[in-house]
Parts: structure tokens; C-alpha cells; sequence
């Protein structure tokens, strides 16, 4: 594989290599924005970037998830408005979820079986300016408000009509709990006011007992059991466990070493007994083309009953407009990765195995494949989840949620309590105003990117040079098999 300080002058060249795109600027920035964001996955893993692509083709929702490059180039750009603001503050800048998309909440089981509600992908998190990430979470909740009730176009229509008050919603309650002098204790079930909240919490504690992972993801064979192989979601065909290289497998019992030591209370050595292993395709949006792994260890005793399922995900840098140089506040990926686990959650222990490691050079996240492990849907926005007032009160409990996120890692003292204190009604339309504005071009842009798939292909018209695939065992992880697209 090139080394790192060679990308650079790789992606500029892809950059020139593209095809001109005529009077349409915005298709061009859109281009542009994505030769640039995933040169790195181009050149090591194009099938699976193809994969990517075409899932955020297939959406404004998909394509919102996988397009925060483009949210970041459009931040900086001023003449877009979407970072501009009569309440903004520069620092200190708190430790955010940074993609705050709807998506990107749900539900985890912590040691004593309680179910919170949390912040449920940490990729992104980093100190970034707190409207990036409220305005990533009001943004998206216009999107899904539009995009909910695919059963019904007319509590579709309803819904979409209600988008901004949605935003205006999210961003009172942001502000208000943001000024609030003390923090909400755990965000469990008594705190759901939101229909699709409820049932998320209800589902979640329906299957923290019945531990519907291990149905789900493995088969029993007398005492042993093993993943299973194949489409496991029949109704994702993308979704697919394949087996590992033996060399891999050999090399998980190090891995966990190392992981074992940056969970809060590591469970006994022998709970990190590897009993099977799968490099696990198509999950996820951003980070569809990273290498992701399930791997079935022994649990707290040798019954198969409480063996346990790791998801070991690979990361990379955040996406995040960042502050003054050097713009770097943690040691590492997974140190980062760590530090939002431990302040942003209601509990830090929301999820007992959530930890991380590095795997053949790769920083690695792991957590726990759990029933109860429940995200919120935008698909699940029907019906008596998807009505008007229904989609306000989630609106209200994200806003607030992503605020005490914030306070948290605020001072006590912190200019943006007093900037929102100023007029909290007046920051709620601002808000408002600016994301319902970033819908419409969210929208825009997926019409235009599906468009772009359509004409140039799976990887946007780009090629990749036979010399410079990655060697044949990197190849092995990294996943360059083709697979099936959505």
C-alpha cells in the first residue's frame, strides 16, 4: 500500500483526471468534494466504495448520512449560509457526537440491564463548534421528517410540512437545556415522551432478555456455536458475513489483549476467547466500505447461552471543521474515541464492552452486537411514530439530549449558555430558518449525485491502476470481492 504522505499528490491528480462538468458548478463541487474525501477508500477498496455510492444514491437519507464531506465543505464556504449565525461562538468548542444525524441515536444495555439512550456511533466525535453539530441534527431531522411515512403519502405530506417547526423544536429544547442549571439524570424509559422513543426503548428491553442476536447472527450446534455465513439480513442483500484468513483469526487474541484494557471494568481474560470470526459487508453508510468484523467470543462461563458478539469497526479521522491550528485535542483515534464515550453518554458504562484497539495498523471501535442495541429508524417513522406531533417530540428529545452533551464538556462559564440565554426563541428560528434551507439543498444534492451514479458509473467515472492495488493479504482485509449492490 502507497504510504500516507504519497495521498495527497494521488488525490490532486484524480482531481484534474475528472472529466469537465460544464456551467454545473454544484455537480462539480460534488465531484470534487468526493475525489477528495475518499481517495484513500478509491484506491485500496473501489467495490466497496461502488457499494457506498450506491447506497447514498438511493436516498436523500442515505445520502445525507454519507455526505458530511460535503456538509464540511459547505460549512466553510460562507457563501452558503450554513454556518452563519448571529449566536456563533468560537471557543471553547465542546466534545461533540459530531454527525448528530437522527440515525446516529439509540438505545444501549449497560452491566445492571438498563437501557439509556445515547449518542450510538462516536466515528465523528471531537471538539467541534456546538451549532455543527446542532445544526447536523435539525438539518437531519428535516430531512427525515420529509422523508418519513414511505406506507403513506399523505402523512408523508403532513409531516414534511411540519419540517421546520421540527427544527425550531430541537433547537428550543437545545437551548433551553443548554441553559439549564443542572443535567437530566440517565436518559432511560421515563424519559421517553416521543412515540418512536417508547417503542424503541420498548423493543429494547423486549430483546435485552431474549438476547436476539445470538438467533439472529449465529447457529447452535449442540454445545458449539458459530456465526452464521451469508445473507443474514433477508432483506438487505447487501448485508453479508463472509469467513476470515486464518492468518486474521490468529491474530484476534492480541487484539482483544489490547481492547480488554480500555473497557471501564474489564471483564476476566477468558470472556475474550475467539470461538469464531466473520469480516461482516454492508452495514452502515459513511462507513459502508470500512473494514468491519463480528467476532463470537466465550462470554463471563463456557454455556453457550452467554457467549458474546464484538462488532470491531474500523476508524479514521473525524469530519469536522476543526479549530485553530493544529486542531488536534487527543493522542489518538481510539483516545478520542474513548473521551466521547466516557463524557457524552448518560452513563459511561451505557455499553460495558465498548472499547477500541488497533488491528493491523487499523484503529479499531468494539462494542457489543446486542439486541437491545437498538438505533433510531427513519423507516420506523409511520404511522402513530410518524405523525406531526410525533416527530416534534423526538425533535425536543434530541435537541435536549445533544445539550447536556455539551454542557458537559462546557465550563461553567461558557459564552454560548449566555449567547442562547440572549433570546432562546430568536436562536430556535435562526436554526430553523438555516435548516430547512439545508433540506432543500440536501435534496437537491441527492438528485444530482443519483443522477451523477447514473451517468458515470458505481465509482463517478473514475478508474483504478492495477499498480496500485494493495498487496494480496491487505487486499484479504480490506474487502475488494465485489458484492451485491442495493
Amino acid at each position: 500500500m502507497r504510504p500516507l504522505r504519497r495521498l495527497l499528490p494521488l488525490a490532486l491528480a484524480a482531481l484534474t483526471a475528472l472529466p469537465s462538468c460544464g456551467a454545473d458548478d454544484r455537480d462539480a463541487t460534488i465531484l470534487s468534494v468526493f475525489a477528495r474525501a475518499d481517495d484513500p477508500q478509491w484506491r485500496t477498496r473501489p467495490t466497496l466504495l461502488d457499494g457506498r455510492y450506491a447506497r447514498m444514491a438511493a436516498s436523500p437519507v442515505d445520502f445525507y448520512r454519507g455526505a458530511i464531506a460535503l456538509y464540511l465543505r459547505d460549512w466553510r464556504d460562507g457563501s452558503m449560509g450554513l454556518s452563519a449565525s448571529n449566536f456563533a461562538v468560537d471557543l471553547p468548542m465542546p466534545l461533540g457526537v459530531g454527525d448528530p444525524h437522527v440515525e446516529n441515536f439509540g438505545t444501549l444495555l449497560g452491566p445492571d440491564g438498563r437501557v439509556t439512550l445515547e449518542a450510538n456511533d462516536l466515528d465523528g466525535a471531537d471538539r467541534v463548534p456546538y451549532l455543527w453539530d446542532l445544526r447536523r441534527l435539525t438539518v437531519g431531522l428535516c430531512v427525515a421528517a420529509r422523508w418519513s411515512n414511505a406506507d403513506n403519502a399523505a402523512a408523508r405530506a403532513a409531516a414534511a410540512a411540519v419540517d421546520r417547526t421540527v427544527a425550531h423544536d430541537a433547537a428550543r429544547a437545545y437551548a433551553d437545556a443548554l441553559a439549564a442549571p443542572s443535567s437530566p439524570a440517565l436518559a432511560d424509559a421515563s424519559e421517553a415522551t416521543a412515540p418512536l422513543v417508547s417503542d424503541l426503548f420498548r423493543r429494547a428491553q423486549r430483546d435485552a432478555t431474549r438476547r436476539t442476536e445470538l438467533d439472529d447472527l449465529t447457529t447452535l450446534t449442540g454445545t458449539t456455536r458459530t456465526l452464521r455465513r451469508g445473507h443474514v439480513d433477508p432483506d438487505d442483500p447487501t448485508d453479508v458475513l463472509e469467513s476470515l484468513p486464518a492468518w486474521a483469526i490468529d491474530a484476534l487474541p492480541a487484539l482483544f489483549a489490547q481492547y480488554r484494557l480500555t473497557l471501564r471494568t474489564p471483564p476476566d481474560a477468558r470472556a475474550f476467547t475467539v470461538l469464531d470470526a466473520a469480516r461482516h459487508y454492508g452495514s452502515g453508510v459513511a462507513s459502508f466500505a470500512r473494514v468491519r468484523l463480528l467476532v463470537l467470543v466465550r462470554g463471563p462461563t463456557d454455556a453457550p447461552d452467554d457467549d458474546v458478539v464484538l462488532e470491531v469497526k474500523e476508524q479514521s479521522d473525524a469530519v469536522s471543521p476543526g479549530g485553530f491550528v493544529p486542531s488536534v485535542w487527543f493522542d489518538s483515534i481510539g483516545a478520542r474515541v474513548r473521551a466521547a464515550r466516557d463524557a457524552l453518554w448518560s452513563r459511561p458504562d451505557a455499553d460495558p464492552w465498548w472499547g477500541t484497539a488497533v488491528w493491523f495498523g487499523l484503529p479499531v471501535q468494539i462494542r457489543a452486537e446486542s439486541g437491545a442495541a437498538k438505533g433510531l429508524r427513519i423507516a420506523r417513522m409511520t404511522g402513530a411514530n410518524g405523525t406531526p406531533d410525533a416527530l416534534r417530540a423526538l425533535a425536543r428529545t434530541l435537541g435536549a439530549r445533544l445539550a447536556v452533551m455539551h454542557r458537559r464538556t462546557l465550563p461553567a462559564d461558557a459564552p454560548q449558555l449566555s449567547v442562547v440565554r440572549r433570546d432562546p426563541e430568536a436562536f430556535a428560528r435562526e436554526q430553523a430558518d438555516v435548516s430547512v434551507r439545508y433540506a432543500d439543498q440536501v435534496f437537491a444534492d441527492h438528485a444530482r449525485f443519483a443522477a451523477l451514479v447514473a451517468a458515470r458509473g458505481p465509482s463517478l467515472g473514475r478508474t483504478v491502476s492495477p499498480d496500485d492495488a494493495p498487496s494480496t493479504p491487505a487486499q484479504a482485509l480490506l474487502g475488494r470481492a465485489p458484492i451485491e449492490s442495493p
